[in-house]
């Protein structure tokens, strides 16, 4: 029998009533915690928003045109601070416009390497181009209200063709991607006025895969090579039929 007034041993007794306090972590410690916390929220947030966007539609990734606009951009700031002729090839009348002599040495260096592989694209992408040049169509970048959308044609005399800021803040890496970009631009610019058609947004989508093609290799191909390639592979019918589905006239 034990004797009360023994020891206990281990395992024995009551634990104790006062319970001991949670060590202070590091501020340090919490202060990163909380960081990487807003990181994996913002990845997450990021996430989302490629897979909304994948979830869309390849036809409807390009906005139908206005009374003004080729490609509803909305609201827009045209940078043309900066501006200078740019010759496609013995063919004169394009001019190259930015905010700075980068933009414009950007575009202009596009301008000549579009017109120095035209005529290894499909008809009438040569004489799309001729037609903006004799124009004297205006290639600028500007700011759209529609962060999205890559380009524009501005109705107006001239016509100007509207690019995407964000090709300027990416500089002379991104040429080739540009390069797509801006023909598909140029073959509604270089059209007669009027609303593009399904027809006519196939026809662009047609030719900037092609040169896409020519000026990136296939690993290098951007989303908008990606969606000019898809769409062309629907077949001329599917994707006219399609494109009229997202509203295009």
């Amino acid at each position: 029998m034990t004797n009360p007034a023994d020891p206990p041993v281990v395992g024995q007794g009551r634990r104790p009533t006062v319970r001991r306090p949670w060590p202070q972590l590091p501020r340090w410690f919490v202060v990163g915690v909380a960081l990487t916390s807003l990181m994996i929220v913002g990845v997450l947030g990021y996430a989302v928003t490629l897979l909304g966007r994948d979830a869309q539609p390849v036809t409807e990734r390009r906005t139908p045109s206005t009374a003004a606009l080729s490609h509803d951009v909305g609201k827009l700031e045209f940078r043309s601070a900066v501006s200078r002729p740019v010759p496609c090839g013995a063919v004169s009348g394009l001019q190259v416009a930015g905010a700075t002599e980068a933009d414009v040495d950007l575009l202009d260096e596009v301008v000549r390497g579009i017109c120095k592989n035209i005529r290894t694209v499909s008809a009438p992408a040569e004489a799309r181009v001729v037609s903006a040049a004799r124009a004297g169509v205006v290639i600028g970048f500007a700011q759209f209200e529609r962060t999205g959308e890559d380009s524009t044609t501005i109705e107006g005399t001239p016509r100007r063709v509207a690019v995407n800021t964000r090709f300027s803040v990416r500089g002379k890496s991104f040429k080739g991607y540009l390069a797509g970009v801006l023909l598909h631009e140029l073959m509604h610019a270089g059209a007669p006025p009027g609303a593009v058609s399904a027809d006519e947004e196939f026809l662009a989508r047609s030719t900037e895969i092609e040169l896409c093609l020519i000026v990136l290799r296939n690993s290098e191909i951007g989303r908008s090579c990606g969606d000019a390639e898809s769409i062309t592979e629907l077949g001329r019918d599917e994707a006219v039929r399609r494109l009229r589905a997202a509203g295009y006239p």
